[in-house]
């Protein structure tokens, strides 16, 4: 079995409320549901490989607050290991409160960031970078230069080892980390922020600001996603359920299906189908456990198009 999958960045917890339509101001409402989930684009990530079938862990920031055994058991449940993080005391997790509108899937977030301190170079510095088959960072503008750090230690010890990053806020400080990495998925937030109106236009665009041979990865939504490498964009149309169930970590599961094609050798073309599938058929569930149960389906899917595109040459 390949090495462990890292995925660096956030843990926080998230409280869900579900409704029938986004809340008019000023006014009460019943919701049909509510729950508490362990949130992060890193740490939603990092579930997604796990549920995908890879070993697979994250690396962030701790606290011991009464929340942390929740935390805890909710990675060991969907196969997450967490045991390098480290904890801090008389901390707080931070929260998001999300409204997800069971009409349209659409999900609104406000966060709440608390006093739990961003993971340091320092902490990082000292795993052994050997254990692991990928290393993907969340880009956080709140942490920008440990991240930066972050990276070029990984470069100066072990050449080899591929890098993804992730850039989805609209902030100009995460620009920084556009050349370091070898797979770069930028937001649609991100490339409206940066000037560009579609997604093939956002990939050439920020292929322009890459190193050579960097994957640069685009989803747009309910439009599918676009790549490209070496001056080669191709995109692909979104997937989506026949109901549209919870759109919470859509982001996060496209990422990990993309990081997933990519650790086992798959072409980036066949990944981006791969990804804007598993992506798809995540919608249409709630949250992330089970969620592998779509990964060989698909896998058979994208092999019988390829055959036939061979056979129709």
């Amino acid at each position: 079995m390949k090495k462990p999958t890292l995925c660096v960045g956030l843990v926080c917890v998230d409280v869900v409320a579900e409704t029938e339509g986004f809340p008019v101001e000023d006014t009460d409402q019943r919701i049909p549901d509510l729950s508490y989930r362990r949130g992060g684009n890193a740490s939603n990530s990092s579930t997604v490989l796990a549920q995908l079938g890879m070993k697979s862990e994250f690396l962030g920031t701790l606290t011991n607050s009464m929340q942390l055994d929740f935390i805890r058991e909710d990675f060991s449940k969907h196969c997450v290991t967490i045991e390098q993080c480290p904890i801090f005391p008389d901390c707080e997790f931070s929260t998001s409160i999300v409204i997800i509108s069971t009409i349209n899937g659409t999900r609104t977030i406000l966060h709440h960031p608390k006093n739990l301190p961003e993971l340091d170079i320092q902490h990082f510095s000292n795993l052994d970078l050997t254990n692991y088959s990928w290393i993907h960072f969340e880009g956080r503008s709140t942490n920008i230069d440990n991240i930066k750090q972050m990276i070029r230690t990984v470069r100066e010890r072990l050449e080899y080892m591929k890098i993804s990053v992730e850039i989805e806020k609209a902030r100009p400080v995460l620009d920084e980390l556009l050349p370091l990495a070898d797979v770069v998925f930028v937001s649609k937030e991100y490339a409206y922020f940066s000037g560009f109106r579609t997604m093939k236009e956002a990939v050439e665009g920020f292929l322009d600001v890459t190193k050579p041979g960097t994957i640069v990865v685009c989803a747009w939504g309910s439009e599918g996603a676009a790549a490209g490498q070496n001056g080669t964009v191709v995109s692909q149309s979104a997937c989506p359920p026949v109901q549209i169930v919870d759109t919470l970590g859509a982001g996060d599961t496209f990422n990990a299906a993309f990081i997933y094609s990519q650790v086992n050798l798959w072409d980036w073309e066949k990944g981006l189908e791969f990804a804007c599938q598993i992506a798809g058929n995540k919608i249409g569930q709630k949250g992330f456990l089970g969620i592998g149960r779509f990964k060989h389906p698909v896998e058979a899917l994208l092999k019988s198009q390829q055959q036939r595109r061979y056979y129709c040459s």
